[in-house]
């Protein structure tokens, strides 16, 4: 009896694949070479297209817990620099909108046509609200605010030489 060998069954030639092959959630890019680095890798490992997608998947979801992260961090730490500023018993409470209206007139004045942008850079940045900055901007602004008007009596006109030497001439 002739010896039989099994069958082996037959593994379907690999064919590299391309970006296309993947789906990428909605508003999620990826640039070329990020792409051309995993599709090396993948296409090196001669990995299905199955599997090389649920590595993606896996990927943009890290990569949307990571920003989510960063975004909670960056409100909470607004916030918690909000309500610092607002509980400071220097700058904050009652004096707070005072106090900011001397930082206002420091960009304005300052600032100058640029007044816009330094405000944007401060929102955007987050440094508006940091406590240190807010104490520093209201202490300069404070500093260099227009003085109040001096309270005090008119003079009284010039005396001449006689009622200087005769200061009761005249009077009875």
């Amino acid at each position: 009896m002739a010896e039989t060998k099994p069958v082996e069954p037959a593994v379907p030639e690999f064919k590299p694949l391309e970006a296309s092959a993947f789906k990428l959630p909605e508003g999620a890019t990826l640039d070329e070479k990020s792409m051309g680095d995993f599709l090396g890798i993948v296409n090196e490992a001669k990995l299905p297209a199955e599997a090389a997608q649920k590595l993606v998947d896996l990927h943009t979801s890290f990569a949307k817990q990571a920003s989510e992260a960063g975004s909670k961090l960056w409100e909470e730490t607004q916030k918690s620099w909000q309500d610092e500023v607002r509980a400071d018993p220097e700058i904050g409470g009652q004096k707070l909108e005072e106090n900011l209206s001397h930082v206002a007139k420091l960009i304005d004045r300052f600032g100058g046509d640029r007044a816009q942008a330094i405000r944007e850079a401060f929102s955007i940045t987050g440094a508006g609200n940091n406590p240190a900055i807010v104490r520093f901007m209201v202490a300069v602004g404070k500093e260099l605010s227009d003085p109040s008007p001096i309270s005090g009596r008119p003079t009284s006109a010039p005396l001449d030489a006689a009622s200087i030497l005769y200061p009761n001439q005249g009077k009875s």
